[in-house]
Parts: structure tokens; sequence; C-alpha cells
């Protein structure tokens, strides 16, 4: 879909999809928008706009769609993508923060390994593309639930 806005064209067809997000604003109204980034690096919302309106002549409710192009800043494209629910397909800008319940930021382990289990760490987590960090991270938390899951052992009384 092609518009001219303020004299500028914006084509949906020649830009990159960056995120979507759906909302309601009113009972008959549902707003579906997707952030555009143009080939010159510009960005816009296509806002499609889905409204129930009366056909007196049928007697029903028809639902009508429209579009509405909405240029932004890279500032406020950054922001539209924060706000509510966005799926985002291609992020242009730095990551927001990760959610985290921890009160304290990560923590970190130094271990000493020999180089053949170093190597092997390294391969094992570019074949399921991952950081080595994040590989070993979840390498631990795997021995931590089985651990857990293993029965208690039992306790040796010891007569004296």
């Amino acid at each position: 879909m092609k518009r001219i806005v303020n004299g500028v064209t914006y084509n949906t067809a020649t830009s990159t999809r960056v995120a979507e997000s759906r909302w309601e604003l009113e009972d008959d109204l549902q707003n579906f928008g997707t952030l555009y980034q143009t080939r010159g690096g510009a960005f816009f919302v296509d806002v499609e706009i889905t409204r129930n309106q009366w056909n007196e002549a049928e007697r029903i409710a028809e639902a009508k769609v429209t579009h509405e192009f909405v240029p932004m800043s890279p500032e406020d494209a950054h922001k539209w993508m924060l706000e509510g629910e966005v799926e985002i397909f291609r992020n242009p800008f730095d990551d927001p923060p990760e959610a985290t319940a921890e009160t304290e930021a990560g923590a970190t382990i130094y271990i000493r390994v020999p180089a053949s289990l170093k190597q092997g760490v390294d391969e094992a987590a570019r074949a399921a593309n991952l950081s080595n960090n994040v590989w070993a991270m979840r390498c631990l938390e795997k021995c931590l639930d089985a651990k857990k899951a293993e029965p208690a052992p039992e306790k040796i009384k010891r007569r004296v």
C-alpha cells in the first residue's frame, strides 16, 4: 500500500516491517498497527482501523476497514515499540532492559577448565547458536534441576 503524507511517499511494499501491535480504543473500534522503516531510514505506522458501521439498506452491522499512515521520528518509533504488547520482527534500536525479578544484577563465576573442555564448550555453544555464557548457564540450570529431582540420601545412624 502506498500513501503520500505531507508531500512524502510511504510505501509498505518497499519498506521493512519492523513490528506489529493490536489495541482497542472503544467497544466498536479495533486498531492494528504495523511499524515500517523505509529504505531511507524513515519510520511510519500503518494503522488499520476496523469500525462496525450500520448498513441501513441491508439492516446489518458491517465491519469497515480503513488505513491511516502516521509518520514517526526514530524516537517516537522506538517509544511505540516499547508501549503495550508489540511483536517485534526486526529491531533497529537497542534492546530494552531484560525483565528481572532479582534484586541484584547477575553474579559471576570463574572456573578453570582444561583446554579440551573449553573447546568442547565452544563447539557445543556454537552448534546451539548460543554464547558460551548462555550455554554454560543452561547447563548449570539443568544440573541444579536434576539435583532437586534426586531422592534425598538416606541418613545412616552410627552407634557409638
